[in-house]
């Protein structure tokens, strides 16, 4: 059933008779009902629309980044942030029994011309704060020392993660207080650099940040695992296509919103899209 939009000159969504109404991009859209529909629900087509699902349910947990990282070059698309998040990583999902597999490490969380930064070092010595060291233009690319940079932190186990205040990439460190629920938890570390155009880089991947069993004790330290990024990093494809749009049905679940916006660095510091 349709339901109509901003009064009778507003557009409508949903089935009415033989059109579908729907929004994309801001802007009413109408496509006709198929006349038929093939689905033969095979293993494999029921397998793909599984993985669809967690790849979309996880997007909503890494909104904050995607929206810093992504909104730029999507728009110059003509995509929205989400598409553009799942054409640039749909190489990074697979589903294992059910379950999503994520190469966390090929992961993209931004996408732009702007140059990236490498991370060379992550020290946690008491298990409470995170210290992010970088090379501030590891490829050599034309770049302003005044370029922003952000640490993001996600969790697999809580399914949230959280995007630190800012840093210049003169200053070649990015350091935050861990947040009481953070500490102890295995975190995946992203670097995602913005110039003053709020135009972005592509991903540096800092690596995962593994605790220690007895950090928090007298002589325990977490253990940071480090990533170095390889100084040739691959410029994003940001080109429109009609194949990479994700059906607009699908509605990225609401109840994740609240786990992507706080900010950590200081801790009364939040971060507003």
């Amino acid at each position: 059933m349709a339901k109509q939009y901003g009064g009778y000159m507003g557009g409508f969504g949903g089935k009415l008779g033989p059109a579908i109404g729907y929004k994309r991009l801001g802007q009413w859209c109408l496509r006709s009902v198929p006349a038929a529909v093939h689905d033969p629900r095979t293993e494999a087509q029921l397998q793909q629309r599984g993985s669809f699902r967690a790849q979309v349910k996880l997007a909503a947990q890494l909104r904050a980044p995607i929206m810093r990282g992504m909104t730029t070059a999507a728009r110059a698309a003509g995509l929205t942030p989400y598409n553009l998040f799942m054409h640039l990583n749909h190489h990074c999902f697979s589903l294992v029994e059910g379950k999503l597999q994520v190469d966390w490490a090929g992961l993209q969380l931004s996408a732009g011309p702007v140059a990236p930064v490498a991370s060379t070092a992550a020290e946690s010595p008491d298990g409470q704060t995170l210290t992010v060291r970088f090379e501030k233009n590891p490829t050599h690319r034309p770049c302003s020392a005044h370029d922003s940079v952000s640490l993001y932190l996600y969790s697999p186990t809580l399914s949230s993660g959280y995007l630190s205040a800012t840093a210049y990439r003169r200053e070649k460190q990015i350091s935050l207080v861990l947040p009481e629920e953070l500490v102890g938890q295995r975190l995946q570390l992203y670097l995602i650099v913005r110039d003053e155009q709020d135009r972005a880089s592509t991903t540096a991947y800092a690596g995962e940040w593994i605790p220690s069993a007895a950090a928090g004790s007298e002589g325990g330290a977490p253990i940071v695992e480090p990533h170095i990024a390889s100084p040739t990093v691959a410029e994003a494809q940001t080109e429109a296509s009609d194949n990479i749009i994700i059906d607009e049905t699908t509605t990225l679940s609401a109840e994740n919103e609240n786990l992507h916006h706080s900010t950590i660095i200081p801790p009364e510091v939040r971060y507003r899209e």
